[in-house]
């Protein structure tokens, strides 16, 4: 997995802005998923027949999805131009879709969520909405 993590990192880029002179320029998302299997016998033991065979397994999965958020910042502020000023707009709208699904997810009077207005909204609807846990930090 720290393999995986090392093969992201090197994909991250980052530019320099007069706001930040390390700017992240992309999201990070780690998406995994984890499974517990239970091998469980007529006794409510495995044997190792049971464990070999496959017997009677029992799977619980769940998605673990872990986030860095790029910043968001102001076009006039930050002095990009070019690709960077376009890269900018994207962060700013993906950041400003997560904002109103989110918004969107509080407010009970509300029927419909919008996931569907970035990428990253849509990435991460099994994490905002449904059975899921979510910490924002």
């Amino acid at each position: 997995m720290l393999e995986i993590i090392r093969l992201g990192a090197s994909n991250l880029t980052i530019y320099g802005t007069s706001m930040n002179k390390l700017s992240s320029r992309n999201h990070v998302i780690l998406m995994m998923t984890v499974e517990q299997r239970a091998y469980i016998g007529e006794d409510g033991q495995p044997t190792r027949e049971q464990v070999a065979g496959g017997e009677r397994q029992h799977v619980k999965r769940g998605l673990l999805t872990i986030v860095d958020l790029a910043g968001s910042e102001r076009v006039c502020k930050s002095g990009s131009e070019g690709q960077r000023r376009e890269e900018g707009k994207t962060m700013s709208h993906s950041l400003s879709a997560l904002g109103n699904c989110v918004d969107s997810l509080i407010d009970s009077s509300r029927t419909h969520v919008p996931f569907r207005d970035s990428k990253l909204t849509r990435l991460l609807t099994d994490s905002l909405g449904g059975y899921s846990i979510t910490c924002l930090c």
